[in-house]
């Protein structure tokens, strides 16, 4: 394996959106929302144009979903705090 393909298990995009919904209680309605409205997630996709999620995107779904659910803060809100923690899209 060459260095540049090297990736630790926080980066490697390997959970399917189903599996990802499960573990995180947000549907994959939600998901695909936050991907294409929001821009708050940026999953990896396979040559067939599937989404794979990362354990990195999963702790950032669950994130989102304690700022919308537990704290109150709407998608906008949701974005701004994103933005100042300097937790750009990746992808």
């Amino acid at each position: 394996m060459e260095p540049a393909e090297v990736r630790d298990e926080q980066t490697m995009a390997v959970y399917p959106i189903r599996t990802v919904a499960k573990l995180t209680g947000v549907s994959e309605g939600a998901l695909r929302s936050w991907e294409l409205r929001y821009q708050v997630i940026c999953p990896a996709r396979t040559s067939g144009g599937h989404r794979l999620f990362s354990r990195s995107d999963i702790n950032r779904i669950l994130q989102i979903k304690h700022l919308l659910q537990d704290e109150g803060i709407g998608m906008a809100g949701v974005r701004s705090i994103l933005a100042g923690q300097g937790t750009a899209n990746h992808g």
